[in-house]
């Protein structure tokens, strides 16, 4: 029980940094680690394990409001499920950090908030200003505060009205206008002001936010910084206006992100396409806006990369994938063979291509036939093999030969697969090699027979999986329960299908951590709940209570 109190202490003190990395409060503490030590072991860390779980009667989490131990209000104070009195009464506490932890609370009343809001610590009035729940006066309040990092928390907090982040847009500090373009609240009329802010980072993220008026984002599509224009030019917002004028920039960078953007007007792409610059017309023939016409003209560029663009691009007509089907280059054959929207007869046709790569795209293919699979099943590539046996729309006869393949990883693959056929699962449920094994016991669609007979299976980890499956028999549940291994067991107190009688036996299990997984089991019938909330353990009873 001492290594659970230290445990537990070390608990709370990762919360109470976390929360309170920032604050350098010096005042009288309630508790000090001398009084927790003086304190009845037992005692301070049931305080401490209910001070901090959610589920912890109302009742008891308004007595520990009054604790002597800082550490204990402090947990109350964070607690989402501490009633308002008490968290109003914790908003006098004496230790800063208590005030701090509630006005961090989302279930703080508001009146409480408004009041923390007036603190003399900059860490309480940051805290209430980065709260959800804060009313608006408040924050509209704190807009204002003298601490920059209370300001900058108002300039984050989502529910901050519209005229303080206005207000907050010409503060002098730049991280609180940096926040403010970037609060998904911000109002047209702040990010025109930061528009203009002396900082190009604050323009940039102007630039950069998809909520900025398109009037704005036209102005600074003439910015003379091309980074700033670039951001404009990459904004989905930028209205088509402006991206056709950015389209004919002289920075290629800037006209490649035109050309990747897919609220370029057509026209802008159709001129983008003839651009003198590869790279720029290979964003153009990947973007999905393109119109079909400037596809098929990009499908004849003298550039390798361009064409690929084109073959990888799911717009791209049937006719220009078949006619790129034949490209001498390979990474274009190999982007055709990869698109879903590759007809049938085209991907057939790849099947049989000279280069294993592109054979492996068809094999991996959701769209490629079942003929060209059945032949790819055949394929002298190991790897292209793998990839057919991987597919679940590989056809079922396909699948059962490949269970019979050499090769254990081929089989592992085919194990695995939700369209394997169970006959043929049921065979590899007897493979020689464990991870094949392994694989039916996960697979979904394996029939409940192997499940039972790979629920005695000699290696443990087939034995575990089969624990975890959604669909075993119970019986083999059952039996599973009482496995040698704990690893085993313990699964089993985790599966929601595991009977309702063996998560009963399973709760006198010696082991906690087995007792632990029982209690968050959904399955689990309330009478064994009722049972583990007064469990030795108090990770088991806090599971219990939840």
């Amino acid at each position: 029980m001492k290594t659970h109190l230290h445990k537990t202490r070390r608990l709370a003190l990762v919360v109470l940094a976390f929360v309170l990395a920032s604050c350098s409060v010096t005042e009288q503490q309630g508790g000090t680690a001398a009084d927790l030590e003086a304190d009845d072991e037992n005692s301070v860390a049931r305080r401490v394990d209910d001070s901090l779980n959610p589920s912890t009667p109302a009742e008891v989490l308004v007595k520990l409001a009054g604790d002597k131990d800082v550490y204990v209000r402090i947990n109350v104070a964070l607690n989402p499920s501490t009633p308002q009195e008490a968290l109003a009464k914790l908003a006098n506490d004496k230790t800063a950090r208590v005030r701090q932890a509630v006005a961090l609370n989302p279930s703080t009343p508001a009146e409480v908030l408004a009041k923390l809001a007036d603190d003399k610590f900059f860490q309480v009035r940051q805290a209430v200003a980065n709260n959800p729940s804060t009313p608006q006066e408040a924050l509209a309040k704190l807009a204002s505060d003298q601490n920059s990092v209370v300001r900058r928390a108002v300039a984050n907090n989502p529910s901050t009205p519209p005229e303080a982040l206005a207000l907050l847009a010409n503060d002098a500090d730049y991280d609180v206008r940096w926040s403010v373009v970037y609060n998904p609240s911000a109002p047209p009329e702040a990010l025109i002001i930061l528009a203009n802010d002396d900082s190009k980072h604050v323009r940039m993220a102007v630039a950069n936010n998809p909520s900025t008026p398109q009037e704005v984002l036209a102005k600074l599509a003439n910015d003379e910084d091309a980074d700033l224009r670039r951001a404009v030019a990459n904004n989905p917002s930028t209205p088509q206006e402006a991206l056709a004028k950015l389209a004919s920039d002289k920075n290629a960078d800037l006209r490649r992100a035109v050309a990747e953007n897919p609220s370029t007007p057509v026209e802008a792409l159709a001129k983008l396409a003839s651009d003198k610059n590869a790279d720029v017309r290979d964003s153009v023939a990947e973007n999905p806006s393109t119109p079909q016409e400037v596809l098929a003209k990009l499908a004849n560029d003298e550039d390798a990369e361009v064409r690929d663009g084109v073959a990888y691009n799911p717009s791209t007509p049937q006719e220009v994938l078949a006619k790129l089907a034949n490209d001498d280059d390979m990474w274009v054959r190999k982007a055709v063979a990869a698109n879903p929207s590759t007809p049938v007869e085209v991907l057939a046709k790849l099947a049989n291509d000279e280069n294993p790569d592109v054979r492996w795209r068809v094999a991996l293919n959701p769209s490629a036939p079942p003929e060209a699979l059945i032949i790819l099943a055949n394929d002298d590539s190991k790897h292209v093999r793998m990839a057919v046996a991987a597919n679940p729309s590989t056809p079922q006869e396909a699948l059962a030969k490949l269970a019979s393949d050499k090769n254990a990883d081929m089989r592992d693959s085919v194990a695995l697969n939700p369209s394997t056929p169970q006959e043929a699962l049921a065979k590899l449920a007897n493979d020689e090699n464990p991870d094949v094994r392994d694989s039916v016991a996960e697979n979904p669609s394996t029939p409940q027979e192997a499940l039972a007979k790979l629920a005695n299976d000699d290696d443990m980890w087939v034995r575990k999986v089969v624990a975890a499956n959604p669909s075993p028999p119970q019986e083999a549940l059952a039996k599973l329960a009482n496995d040698d291994d704990m690893w085993v067991r313990k699964v089993v107190a985790a599966n929601p299908s595991t009977p309702q009688e063996v998560l009963a036996k399973l709760a006198s299990d010696v082991d906690a951590d087995l007792r632990w997984r029982v209690a968050l089991n959904p399955s689990t019938p309330q009478e064994v709940l009722a049972k583990l909330a007064s469990d030795e353990n108090p990770d088991v009873r806090n599971a219990a209570r939840r």
